[in-house]
């Protein structure tokens, strides 16, 4: 039997195989509940980890099918691309969402504990909550509904029930989860947002419980005052490869890129491995549980193909002491995207620069390198950009592709 959720690299593969005989249908299929989520991929988490990467589905993917047969996977396939390069341009908008949830004065009023822990007294909206908490998923229409009834129905802050989720969402991702929260309350694309209607929930979930539904038809637009910064910045470049002459460094790895073997990265020779277990002190049991094995998996994989000692340490303010001891000159890895991983690594990176002979190299998967600058306005004028790279046309003649 499949993970519903898979936590290995191996079972990820699994779940893709599985999911190609189902993907034509995903377009008309996708936005209907139903139980086991048979409609949609359930790779999120993988992805979102990098378990397996996005151009490895796509390629996986349109081997075995044409690109218009199944354009509408490819599209939510990249949203998170999307996401990614838009939030990395406007960093101001995470440290907003930050900074109104880390006020230790604003605790959760009694309304949103009560809606957090399934007693709102929508049932359906609690049926979702009980499914977050246990599983650390929820559909993606759920999450919508989700978002638009703590925002506009309970009038609550969007930033605490967006940290809600990054809590408990075993693929919590800083951008996808803090740009999609905006949207529905309406500051993403300023003034349009997103309302939970009983009509839209019974044609897509029709096995919903009713008790407390009806209240959803008063449901008036509540659009929050935003403070972000939203001054675009220019996007950091990192080289996708090493410089093949580098000797004697140490490879840095988190839990935002856990294929490296399966990257530009493959053929280098480590002397070391320093593995950053970072992770937010207030996530939930089922996210620590998922990360354990997703973690675990990780090092079996990276101490299988590159022979080398693998250190595992908690906290990034460690790292610049352990690669003092160890007298490490050159540090590699994956750069972290706009987040809590990047708010903790970067400080202490600039440390590590500033205290120690220790030389910081930053890399980048050439997708990134080739997407995010795309993500300038919508998500289909990103799309129409992005979908006429090469990746997207296997049997076309390869051209080169730049924005």
């Amino acid at each position: 039997m499949l993970d519903p959720f898979p936590a290995t690299r191996s079972a990820a593969l699994d779940r893709l195989d599985a999911f190609s005989s189902h993907v034509k249908r995903y377009a008309g299929t996708r936005n209907f509940i139903a139980a086991g989520h048979p409609h949609v991929s359930r790779l999120s988490a993988a992805i979102r980890h990098r378990l397996i990467t996005e151009e490895e589905v796509v390629r996986f993917i349109l081997e075995r099918h044409s690109f218009s047969s199944i354009e509408k996977f490819l599209q939510e396939v990249c949203w998170r691309t999307y996401w990614k390069g838009w939030l990395a341009k406007r960093p101001g908008i995470w440290l907003d969402a930050v900074a109104r949830t880390s006020n230790k004065n604003n605790e959760p009023s009694d309304l949103a504990r009560d809606a957090m822990n399934a007693r709102s007294g929508c049932a359906v909206m609690d049926e979702f909550t009980n499914e977050l908490r246990s599983t650390g998923y929820l559909h993606n229409h759920a999450r919508m509904w989700w978002a638009a009834y703590w925002i506009h129905h309970l009038k609550l802050p969007w930033a605490l029930g967006a940290q809600f989720f990054l809590d408990h969402l075993l693929d919590a991702d800083p951008a996808s989860n803090t740009l999609s929260w905006r949207w529905v309350a309406g500051l993403h694309t300023p003034g349009k947002t997103y309302i939970a209607r009983p009509d839209n929930i019974a044609r897509y979930h029709p096995q919903h419980p009713t008790a407390g539904l009806e209240a959803l038809h008063q449901t008036q637009p509540s659009i929050p005052v935003d403070h972000a910064d939203l001054t675009t910045h220019p996007l950091p470049r990192c080289p996708a490869s090493i410089d093949n002459s580098l000797e004697n460094f140490t490879l840095l790895v988190h839990a935002e890129d856990l294929s490296i073997e399966h990257s530009n990265l493959a053929p280098s020779k480590p002397a070391a491995i320093v593995f950053l277990d970072h992770r937010d002190s207030h996530i939930s049991a089922a996210r620590h549980a998922w990360l354990d094995t997703v973690i675990a998996d990780a090092q079996q994989r990276l101490s299988d193909h590159y022979s080398v000692p693998i250190t595992t340490i908690h906290q990034a303010t460690e790292l610049p002491q352990w690669l003092q001891q160890q007298q490490v000159q050159h540090l590699i890895a994956m750069a972290p995207q706009v987040g809590s991983l990047a708010d903790a690594l970067f400080p202490a990176i600039n440390e590590l620069t500033q205290c120690n002979n220790c030389q910081m190299h930053w890399l980048q998967r050439p997708w990134d390198q080739d997407f995010y600058p795309a993500a300038r306005s919508g998500f289909f004028p990103f799309w129409k950009k992005v979908s006429r790279a090469p990746i997207f046309h296997p049997q076309e003649p390869q051209q080169v592709f730049a924005f």
